[in-house]
């Protein structure tokens, strides 16, 4: 499944992405700007994925135009 995951240090981003990636997550995208970390839990329920830093996860929402 794919998420958005906010950050809630900055300055942590990249540690917390390593982290996602030793889960066994797809990381796609680290905003360090914005502290939002993109990518795909592929089995791994969103659940487990609220790891020490991670402020928030949700699915990605795809929004279609009108």
């Amino acid at each position: 499944m794919k998420f958005v995951a906010v950050v809630s240090d900055k300055t942590q981003i990249t540690a917390i992405a390593g982290k996602l990636k030793m889960l066994g997550c797809k990381v796609e995208q680290v905003l360090k700007r914005t502290g939002v970390i993109t990518g795909d839990s592929l089995h791994i329920p969103l659940e487990t994925l609220q790891i020490g830093g991670i402020a928030s996860i949700a699915p990605e929402q795809v929004r279609k135009a009108q």
